[in-house]
């Protein structure tokens, strides 16, 4: 199982996101990013992700092929865990794994990603996983505008939004 991340593009992801994650998500952050190593690089999952880059490969690195598998992923470790209250945690462990998958990629197939492919490829994955989740791009961008409030303020406009933006944006 890799420990680290080498290209310097996705390492800085990794980093930026470590370095943001709140407190209050960080052990569940921990907990689908260790899930999802385990089911990339388990020798009785392995073969899998050698196949599905194989596909990926075999279609030109499609960044939508990629994102798909992120989110396939991410749906199988919140099925497994069956814990809703993980989802905010979903969205930047998702990134996180994704750069792990993009480093595989880079390492088996000899091309590098620029920071506009890796963003185009972040970009799908978290616009998948909002459809997935059912959450109103609309309530994100929202939430961004008039700020953030901490789980169990009272946000003015909306109401108490115990259990994170990410949960509440879900709630239609």
């Amino acid at each position: 199982m890799p420990k680290t991340i080498s290209d310097p593009i996705l390492k800085q992801i990794k980093s930026g996101i470590e370095a943001k994650i709140p407190a209050e998500l960080k052990r569940d952050y921990l907990a689908v990013v260790t899930a999802g190593l385990k089911l990339m690089y388990a020798d009785q999952t392995h073969g899998y992700l050698q196949e599905y880059l194989r596909t990926v490969r075999a279609k030109g690195n499609d960044p939508q092929v990629i994102a798909h598998g992120i989110v396939k992923l991410m749906t199988i470790i919140q099925n497994e865990s069956k814990r809703p209250d993980m989802i905010p945690a979903i969205f930047p462990a998702a990134v996180t794994l994704m750069c792990y998958a993009l480093e595989d990629i880079e390492k088996s197939s000899g091309v590098s990603f620029t920071k506009e492919q890796v963003a185009d490829i972040t970009k799908r994955v978290t616009f998948q996983l909002m459809k997935v989740y059912k959450i109103d791009p609309q309530k994100i961008h929202q939430a961004v505008k008039t700020g953030i409030p901490k789980p169990g303020q009272t946000d003015p406009q909306s109401g108490p939004m115990a259990g994170g933006m990410l949960a509440q944006a879900g709630k239609a």
